[in-house]
């Protein structure tokens, strides 16, 4: 007889998370704007609040204020160019960073650039960027005169670094996990694949035996129709049989395969 179905969390260790992983994440519209939204609401206002407690003079006011839109906004290209917008993400935080008034809000836009960036392959963008954009404002925050207390360059480097690692950490998860969920899905194809062949096999071991016997019974039918009818009614009652046996071997591969195939399309609509 036909097997029943494959156990497949025997072949697939995401089986018993269904199609998905544990954790799908956001959807793709929802990971584009949040960062956005999130960034853009934290530096926009507060600057603005800053501007109008210091009153910085023309044309600081408009600069800064257009400097904490920036970051935010140019996030909305970050996934077709990863690498341009960590560097224009990561020049107008520089310039956020040189601008008054000091201590403004945290420039949230770099984070999300930074990582972003780096889960999306440009890392060489990103560790240039950062690297260049930190030695610039060192260099020219010293040149400006801009009080910086050594504390807070040892904070905000080792800040960065955890920034960083936290990114580079992130990408190797995801990339573990996709080279995992990959080779799942490579063995449950071959396990598929297999056990299709297993059944064609034996779906045509059952056929050529059943009509093998038909064959047989109906030639020993249409020798003995004549000469011994009896015989031959015994005959074609043997065709009758072979073949309903015959028959419900099909219907129940079909009805197996389709079942299968069902299965498998529900799964990777979920």
């Amino acid at each position: 007889m036909l097997p029943a179905a494959v156990d497949s969390e025997q072949g697939d260790p995401f089986a018993r998370w269904g199609s998905r992983p544990p954790f799908r994440g956001l959807p793709p519209t929802a990971r584009l704007w949040l960062p956005v939204v999130v960034s853009f609401f934290v530096s926009v206002p507060a600057t603005i609040f800053l501007l109008w407690r210091f009153s910085p003079g023309f044309p600081v006011a408009p600069i800064a204020l257009a400097l904490a839109a920036l970051g935010p906004l140019a996030l909305l290209a970050a996934r077709r160019f990863p690498g341009p917008v960590a560097s224009v993400v990561t020049a107008a935080a520089v310039a956020d960073l040189l601008l008054p008034p000091q201590g403004g809000p945290p420039y949230l836009a770099f984070a999300f650039a930074v990582v972003s960036g780096i889960l999306r392959g440009a890392r060489m963008w990103v560790y240039a960027s950062v690297a260049v954009g930190w030695v610039a404002a060192l260099t020219l925050g010293s040149l400006l005169g801009v009080g910086w207390h050594p504390v807070r360059i040892a904070v905000t480097t080792a800040g960065i670094a955890l920034l960083l690692a936290f990114a580079e950490r992130f990408r190797e998860r995801r990339e573990r996990f996709a080279a995992a969920r990959r080779k799942a899905f490579e063995h449950r194809q071959s396990v598929e694949q297999a056990e299709r062949m297993r059944i064609a096999r034996e779906l045509h071991d059952v056929l050529a035996h059943s009509l093998s016997q038909i064959h047989v019974q109906a030639g020993v039918g249409l020798h003995l129709m004549d000469a011994q009818p009896e015989r031959a009614r015994e005959a074609l009652s043997n065709i009758k049989s072979s073949s309903k046996t015959a028959l419900d071997e099909v219907r129940g591969v079909l009805a197996f395969l389709r079942a299968d195939s069902v299965s498998g399309s529900s799964q990777s609509g979920v």
